[in-house]
């Protein structure tokens, strides 16, 4: 389903939140998932308000998508990754910060944002080094590197983590989810038990 989901996204020409209401049951439980998701109080006012207090600041952000096979960022902030994404960063070869602030989107909240491959297959030319190589160079440029992260731990989600100055875990008060994020409270202990803020959202 969610491969079958990503080729349709990156073959139609329609928008992706338009086809969500197309393929999406109505009163489905994905319907009902998506639902708490979009809600006024859900994942994109949080991501708003968080990029809000840093702007205010007058701080340089930028947001990437971590999540490389199913991003979701383009969609919560109305972006096409069929425009630029990392993806055109990895066919430019090495990265350097030509190349990267090449592929990244100007918000108009006056954030950057850096958006994950626009198909599922893209995210396998983004290797673990490659990315890594990437953050640290927009943590040169950026006040806030904020990476926007898939739920499960790969290569890419560590390397990721381990350069984290501060952990946000976005939870719901779910039992399976609880179990979830206690496992990963002790992972990321592990990871980096001195110098790592983490917080349970």
């Amino acid at each position: 389903t969610v491969c079958g989901a990503g080729e349709l996204a990156r073959q139609a020409s329609e928008s992706p939140a338009q086809l969500r209401k197309n393929v999406t049951s109505p009163g489905g439980t994905t319907q009902a998932a998506l639902d708490v998701l979009m809600a006024p109080d859900g994942l994109k006012p949080l991501m708003e308000r968080a990029v809000a207090a840093a702007t205010e600041l007058g701080k340089k952000v930028v947001l990437v998508d971590g999540s490389f096979q199913f991003g979701d960022v383009g969609v919560l902030l109305n972006l096409n990754p069929k425009n630029r994404s990392m993806l055109d960063a990895v066919e430019g070869g090495e990265p350097d910060r030509d190349i990267v602030e090449s592929v990244m989107i100007d918000h108009s909240t006056g954030i950057r944002v850096l958006l994950a491959p626009p198909s599922p297959e893209g995210a396998d030319l983004v290797t673990p080094a490659y990315l890594r190589k990437m953050i640290d160079m927009l943590r040169e440029t950026h006040d806030w590197v904020i990476v926007d992260l898939p739920s499960g731990l790969n290569d890419h989600t560590l390397g990721v983590l381990d350069a984290a100055d501060q952990i946000l875990v976005v939870a719901a008060l779910e039992i399976t989810t609880i179990k979830n994020v206690r496992l990963f409270l002790e992972v990321a202990d592990q990871l980096r038990p001195d110098n790592v803020d983490v917080a349970v959202l």
